[in-house]
């Protein structure tokens, strides 16, 4: 596969955020390092100064920094995103009626994802 020219679909960015399914240990099906090579993003004029967020299993985030490293990018910081179901959070609730359980739940996470 060659090189996919990003500038064709953006141009002036402040921040790219790729989530991609990387192939890991456990995942045996995935995308690679070289399969990330084809963005080529170290040859992209998509952003001048600006924050690229990528999206990595922690099994692989060691190796990513190396990588992004070589291609003159700048590790700045890690974060964690939690996915939380409304299933998990029903479980940590106090004993109560199913429904009403699922109700608070449900209305919480509208306030939070402003739905």
């Amino acid at each position: 596969m060659s090189d996919i020219d990003l500038s064709k679909y953006v141009k002036d960015l402040q921040a790219l955020f790729i989530n991609i399914a990387w192939k890991t240990g456990y995942k045996k099906s995935g995308k690679t390092f070289s399969d990330f090579d084809n963005l080529a993003l170290e040859k992209a004029s998509i952003m001048r100064n600006g924050i690229l967020f990528i999206w990595v299993d922690k099994e692989i985030m060691g190796d990513l920094i190396t990588y992004m490293d070589r291609m003159k990018f700048h590790y700045i910081e890690n974060f964690t995103v939690v996915h939380v179901s409304t299933d998990a959070c029903l479980k940590n609730l106090p004993q109560g009626k199913s429904e009403d359980k699922k109700n608070k739940v449900e209305n919480n996470l509208s306030k939070i994802s402003g739905v």
